[in-house]
């Protein structure tokens, strides 16, 4: 019996080592996801970039934004432009380009008792709740620890422990830090993500595997001709259903929507390009449905943790963040949450554009060829 059993063993390791696309997914999913889950998963922020403006310029002003930036913790960094009223740091924070913003006031320095103890404005992006927490909690710490028994520690009664007199928290785009509103603009666009790189490469797979395929190629149907009309049914399915999950999420759950719907519907167009493309890709390597699914799950689970859906890219290391820049969910992301919690337009997001949009032609001219050489 057990000779048998091993012979038979013995014959599906054979298959295993002659299917090459097999063997290279089966040692490289552990590796990507140890790697990932190793150093992705983390909510542990370092590096937030801080926008500043002191009034005060003065020594106690000076000390508290090195004490925030001091090189031990490195919980924050300073950003390096100059911004000089309130509405370019929030107009920073809106692009992206500082999570906190600080006011500092002229009477900063000037505190000769505890009852006239200036107020510190701390400006928190509250579009990514988990983020947002985590710097009201650090930078709450750090101005108790600091800013009251260093600084003012001669001003301040001997019982009193509280940091609130020295600072007010005004929390941007998510003022009650609402899960929904963080997790349902990320979530349509998963949709868009899952539901057209699957369904797209287990479609055109299925066609070869069930030799419909050939009977196509025989036809007078010319190649592009056969890839767009493959292809054209997934675009509409993944496109209804992203904006199911949009209004859905915007009636049920009550996301606030505060851009404009048609830039984020060019955003989606642009990233659905991407992910067909992708999909379409995987179909000309793999050989069977199985072999599509395994590397669709290659190229779409590492989008899904390293575009910052999850865990926040300035939480990964840059060794490993890299790598979340090569995924079009990377770009596509910020604009889901730009536009609909932050309201932000072309002028803020054309960059994210275009780079998907040179991607998507990339990727779709690359598929092509690909496609139509294998039908060749």
């Amino acid at each position: 019996m057990w000779k048998r059993i091993l012979s038979i063993a013995g014959k599906e390791f054979i298959h295993v080592k002659r299917d090459k696309r097999t063997l290279f997914i089966i040692i490289l999913m552990p590796v990507v996801y140890l790697v990932i889950f190793g150093y992705a998963a983390s909510f542990d922020l370092k590096n937030v970039p801080m926008a500043v403006i002191d009034h005060s310029n003065t020594s106690r002003s000076h000390l508290l934004i090195k004490d925030l930036i001091q090189s031990d913790r490195h919980d924050f960094v300073l950003y390096p432009g100059h911004p000089r009223t309130e509405k370019d740091l929030r107009r920073l924070i809106a692009e992206n380009k500082a999570n906190i913003g600080l006011i500092i006031p002229a009477t900063f320095g000037e505190a000769v008792s505890f009852d006239n103890l200036p107020s510190i404005t701390v400006f928190v992006d509250g579009s990514e709740p988990v983020i947002a927490q985590s710097n009201l909690r650090k930078i709450g710490l750090q101005v108790q620890r600091y800013a009251v028994k260093e600084l003012f520690s001669d001003l301040l009664p001997i019982d009193t422990d509280s940091f609130l007199s020295l600072v007010k928290i005004k929390i941007l785009y998510n003022p009650e830090l609402r899960s929904a509103n963080f997790m349902i603009p990320g979530l349509a666009g998963m949709i868009l993500l899952f539901v057209a790189s699957f369904l797209t490469a287990m479609g055109i797979v299925k066609e070869r595997e069930r030799g419909t395929l050939e009977q196509i190629m025989v036809s007078p149907i010319k190649p592009f001709e056969l890839m767009i009309g493959k292809v054209l049914p997934y675009i509409l399915l993944s496109f209804f259903d992203f904006l199911v999950i949009l209004g859905l999420g915007t009636w049920i759950y009550k996301v606030p929507f505060a851009g404009n719907l048609a830039l984020l519907l060019l955003g989606a167009v642009l990233f659905l390009l991407c992910v067909l493309g992708t999909g379409l890709l995987v179909s000309t390597i793999a050989q069977n449905q199985q072999q599509a699914m395994q590397l669709s799950i290659v190229t779409v689970f590492p989008s899904f943790y390293l575009s910052g859906f999850i865990f926040p890219l300035s939480a990964i290391p840059w060794s490993i963040r890299w790598a979340g820049y090569l995924f079009p969910f990377t770009y596509f992301l910020p604009i889901l949450r730009g536009i609909i919690l932050k309201g932000l337009g072309f002028k803020q997001l054309w960059m994210q554009l275009g780079i998907m949009g040179f991607y998507g032609v990339a990727i779709m001219v690359l598929a092509s060829l690909r496609f139509k050489k294998h039908l060749e």
